[in-house]
């Protein structure tokens, strides 16, 4: 009795939240952002790090 809640790529998530895909991908590889979900694919928390960046 699972609830399809993760059946939705990445960018297609991205559209739901209103968000651009570049951006998107951005925050999925920056290490200084990370964001949390809860089951029902709402996000929960976005936690922003302000980590040292070496150049």
């Amino acid at each position: 009795q699972h609830h399809a809640a993760y059946q939705y790529t990445p960018q297609e998530y991205a559209e739901s939240l209103a968000i651009p895909d570049e951006l998107y991908q951005q925050l999925q590889k920056s290490h200084r952002m990370s964001v949390h979900f809860t089951s029902q694919g709402q996000i929960k928390m976005v936690v922003s790090e302000k980590a040292l960046v070496r150049a």
